[in-house]
This record gives structure tokens, sequence and C-alpha cells, in this order.
């Protein structure tokens, strides 16, 4: 039997399908040999015999890295415990949870779940609550399941608050001579491109004519790099954030708002 490596990908049926180079279709995985596996994990897997007219079937025999570990779902009170029923349909097992690591959740309510072990003899994966959401069905609740399911975070640790706080604060007190290193534009007419319910603005034009009869524009671009220096734990932050993430009703910046809504801010 064959060992090969690749991505699994799980449906809510419990089958996975790994793509294997050099294989026209992906090798199928019977639910009973999943082994824990979970959508989006590295794993090795065995091939079995092939057997004419039917897909190259396998057998996860190693985990190399998981996809995710934390979950959102609605908790079902049980008589031993609580089982988290995950959004996620492709987590194919409910997510048992003893009552000591169930953070004082409530039936039917939403939460945030880690997977704290799942041995390969253990039918359901045993988790803790790391967040209780609310109830089910409001709005704000929702949208924060979307949030974390995603793998985003709302919040930013204390210590990069505080560290934006610190830059902030630096900069300002600094802000006079900081215009005489610089191009001032203050007296040509700059408008930023954003809508007018922005927070922050990152793109602006100006518009200026020149004696000959031409016209010149400008393209601003806040300069970002100027207060998140490289190797900083908020280059850090915004590495591993890699975005700012823009839902129907909020915004998730990849910075703290005293620097994503004000200092890199192109305000007037």
């Amino acid at each position: 039997m064959k060992s090969v490596k690749g991505t699994i990908k799980v449906t809510a049926k419990a089958v996975g399908y790994v793509a294997v180079e050099g294989m026209e279709e992906d090798v199928e995985i019977q639910p009973q040999f999943l082994k824990t596996a979970l959508n989006g994990d590295e794993v090795e897997i065995s091939l079995k015999t092939l057997i004419a007219g039917i897909r190259q079937q396998g057998e996860v025999v190693n985990i190399l890295k998981r996809a995710k570990m934390d979950f959102v779902g609605v908790i079902d009170k049980v008589e031993n415990g609580f089982f988290l029923v995950a959004d996620d349909k492709r987590l194919y097992r409910d997510i048992f949870i003893s009552p000591e690591n169930a953070l004082n959740a409530q039936h039917d309510e939403k939460v945030f779940v880690k997977i704290i072990e799942w041995k390969v003899d253990q039918k359901s994966p045993q988790g803790k609550v790391t967040k209780v959401l609310g109830k089910k069905g409001e709005h704000n609740v929702e949208m924060q399941s979307i949030v974390l399911e995603k793998g985003f975070e709302n919040d930013f640790p204390p210590e990069i608050e505080k560290e934006a706080e610190k830059v902030a604060k630096k900069e300002k007190a600094r802000f006079e001579d900081e215009i005489s290193l610089r191009k001032d534009f203050r007296e040509t007419t700059t408008f930023t491109i954003d809508p007018v319910d922005a927070k922050d603005f990152d793109d602006a034009i100006s518009l200026k004519n020149l004696p000959n009869g031409d016209y010149e524009i400008g393209i601003h671009i806040a300069d970002v790099s100027h207060f998140v220096t490289e190797g900083s734990v908020l280059d850090k932050e915004a590495r591993k954030r890699g975005f700012s993430v823009y839902l129907v009703d909020r915004t998730i910046p990849m910075l703290p708002e005293v620097l994503s809504n004000d200092m890199c801010s192109l305000n007037p």
C-alpha cells in the first residue's frame, strides 16, 4: 500500500477526498478510514488496492497538520454534559464538552469551542468552550459567529492596543516636525475617494491648475509604514491578519483604530 501526502477535503457526509499529484481523480476516504482527519488537514494516506471501475480508495495513516481546532456552533445539553453542533457541517462529529469545560454556557446558546483531544478510539472529539456568544438567532451573535468561524479576531490583544497607543502618542507629539519633512498638500484641493460613512481613509486624489493650463492630478496613499515599522509587534499582528475584513454592518481592521482610523488615515 503506497503512502502519499496531501490536503484532505471532507464533505458533510464524512467522506474525504485527497488530491494526489499524478492521479486524475482525488483519492476517496470512507468515514471509517478518516482516523479523526478534518476538512483542510494535511494528511498522510495509504492507497488501497485499486479495483477496476471504482475510484481509488485510501486510508488516513497520519495527520501532519491540523487546519483548525476551533469551531462555532450551538451547545446542546445532554445527561452527562454538552455537545456542540457545529455551524460547519463538514465537522462530521459533534464535540463533547464536560460540565467543567462549558464556561457556564446554557442549552441552545451559540459558543466558540476548541477541540482539546480526539483519539482515534474516541467517537467524539473532546472540547472546551472558550467564548459564549449568546442566544442563537440574535443578529450580533450570528455576526460574531461568522467572524470567529472564518478564523478572524474582533479584538486586538492588550499588548497590541498598548503599542498602538504608544505610537500614536509619540507621533502626535512630533506632528509639526514631521510636516516640515514632507510635501505639504493642505492648500491643494484634495479629497478622499472612500464613501462618506467610511471610518478610515486610505486613498485620495488632488487637483491643481498649472500655469500652462494643464491639470496636475495627485494620487495619495496613506503612509502606514511610517507608523508600523518592520518587525514590530504591530507589524507582526498586521501580517497575521493580512487585511481588514468588511462585513455588512461592521469592519474588523488590520490595525487598532487609533492607527487605522486616525494616525494612518487621510483625515482633514
